[in-house]
């Protein structure tokens, strides 16, 4: 092992078939997809783990705006931010999927 895919088996040379494969792998993935409802669907099955093994604490929407606000973290690393002597905003980085957009503490 430790090859190019493509050295493995040929068919993997072309992007079109590794897109493909990528494809039905989140599809299997992430049934609800990776939008909206799929996050809801993963904050359901996060509310069933223990509070220190949660990554999706809470989702908050606002009725009409289209807005979804999703709390993520870890606990662990949570429970410092109370101990710190300041606290830094980078708002020069963030990712964009269609209307998601992420901001980072």
């Amino acid at each position: 092992m430790g090859g190019l895919p493509g050295e493995v088996e040929p068919a993997l040379v072309n992007s079109r078939t590794k897109r493909d494969l990528v494809r039905k792998v989140k599809a299997q993935n992430n049934p609800c997809g990776t939008g909206i409802a799929g996050v809801m669907e993963q904050h359901s099955r996060e509310m069933k783990k223990s509070q220190e093994d949660r990554y999706i604490h809470g989702v908050d929407t606002t009725l009409g705006s289209g807005i979804f606000i999703v709390y993520t973290f870890l606990p662990s690393l949570a429970r410092l931010i109370h101990s710190a002597t300041s606290v830094l905003y980078d708002y020069t980085y963030k990712r964009v999927s269609g209307n998601t957009q992420e901001w980072e503490v």
